[in-house]
């Protein structure tokens, strides 16, 4: 799948009000690709992001890789099955020095109330 997104982020410091102060400004537009497997009851996603960061202090390049792992549990209604657990790992990386920016990770069990529409709760460190 092939997908392109945009988004304005506003990031503020601690113990602010979500109006000052403001660390940065800033506007991204992204394309990704996420590539999927099946393999049994397994679903297996990588997805390759890279973000065009245009900040309040320049712009800025980011490059993110995602390999999740989704495992459905519980009986099938309307084709799928709703109830699911997941877990992925995801690397974010920069073309400038430090070039490795993060690692994340997430535990998470989802609900599907329809094929387009899942719902989330989990653990990101």
């Amino acid at each position: 799948m092939l997908t392109l997104a945009v988004g304005s982020y506003q990031t503020y410091k601690e113990g602010g009000d979500f109006v000052v102060p403001k660390n940065s400004n800033e506007f991204r537009i992204w394309p990704q690709i996420i590539l999927s497997q099946t393999i049994r009851k397994l679903k297996i996603e990588k997805r390759y992001r890279t973000e065009l960061r245009f900040t309040s202090n320049g712009y800025l390049n980011r490059f993110r890789y995602r390999l999740g792992v989704l495992y459905p549990i519980g009986k099938q209604r309307h084709g799928f099955k709703p109830f699911q657990i997941s877990v992925s790992n995801e690397i974010f990386f920069t073309d400038n020095e430090p070039y490795f920016e993060r690692n994340r990770i997430l535990f998470a069990f989802n609900y599907k109330p329809s094929k387009s529409t899942t719902l989330q709760v989990g653990y990101l460190q």
